[in-house]
């Protein structure tokens, strides 16, 4: 297969995959949490905390959209935001429990939207499936070095 038409495959394979599964699991839902406030808070949930530069740099946004993005969290007491004891420039962001509780029912509200578009594969399909996005996400990963 020629790169060109190995990356038409990616494209389109890009499009349907955002299609079936991220649009999925982003439509709106019973939570007040926006795509952009869930990458922040999925982002934070794996440290103890992080700073404003690095999670700007980790969710490849503007400092302007991530000043909205962690005031709208602070606002629903999702996040808390603080200065460095040490230098007073250096703004740090830590998820709270509320933030934490939050994101859990985004991830059961998502699982139960995605299960049900899973509900038309069997079950050799599904495991076929996950073996598929294993490979991919292994070969993603190794690109992203």
């Amino acid at each position: 297969m020629k790169n060109s038409s190995l990356i038409m495959e990616i494209v389109n394979t890009g499009r349907l995959f955002k299609s079936v599964f991220i649009k999925t699991a982003e439509s709106r839902t019973k939570s007040d949490i926006k795509p952009s406030e869930k990458n922040a808070l999925m982002e934070l949930s794996g440290h103890k905390e992080l700073s404003m530069s690095v999670l700007n740099k980790k969710l490849s946004v503007s400092k302007q959209q991530l000043t909205a993005i962690t005031g709208s969290l602070r606002k629903k007491r999702y996040v808390e935001r603080y200065t460095d004891d040490k230098n007073l420039r250096i703004a740090h962001v830590r998820i709270t429990n509320e933030g934490r509780k939050a994101l859990k029912d985004t991830y059961s509200e998502a699982e139960r939207k995605l299960t049900d578009k899973l509900e038309c594969l069997t079950s050799g399909e599904r495991k076929e499936l996950e073996s598929s996005i294993i490979t991919l996400k292994k070969l993603l990963e190794k690109m992203n070095r």
